[in-house]
């Protein structure tokens, strides 16, 4: 009888080893999932990261270009305001505004048209009362 025990005891012990065998390999699947899914998120979150790095680059060198652009551009202004100052010197608004009316007088003329009148036209300040306009008098406040 104690053989048949044994033999049951053993039985028994197989029965569990097989239970805990089969909980083992569902287990293990489990954990064959889990790492497989974690692989793919890691290898998601690296393509992420390749292509944001990607993208800083294509920033960092369209920012590149664009102050290029803004420094050739205030290059160019800087010329303009050269080129302005220069003329504007030498550039007498009284003296081309009697050139303006000179010309649309004569061009009236020529046409055979009544000679146009600039009685209402505002007036440009020649060269010495815009040199006094610029002096201050002792009725303007003090510039701040």
């Amino acid at each position: 009888m104690s053989q048949l025990f044994h033999l049951g005891e053993r039985m028994d012990d197989q029965a569990s080893i097989k239970a805990d065998m089969d909980a083992l390999a569902s287990q293990l699947h489990e954990e064959k999932d889990n790492v497989l899914a974690k692989k793919k998120e890691i290898k998601a979150l690296r393509l992420k990261v390749r292509n944001q790095d990607e993208a800083g680059m294509m920033a960092a060198s369209e920012n590149i270009s664009l102050r290029e652009q803004l420094e050739r551009r205030e290059e160019e202004i800087c010329d303009l305001r050269e080129w302005l100052n220069h003329h504007i010197d030498g550039w007498k608004p009284a003296v081309a505004l009697e050139q303006y009316k000179m010309v649309k007088t004569s061009e009236a003329q020529l046409q055979r048209l009544p000679a146009p009148s600039f009685e209402e036209e505002p007036s440009v300040p020649g060269e010495i009362e815009a040199e006094k306009t610029l002096e201050p008098t002792a009725d303007d406040p003090p510039a701040d």
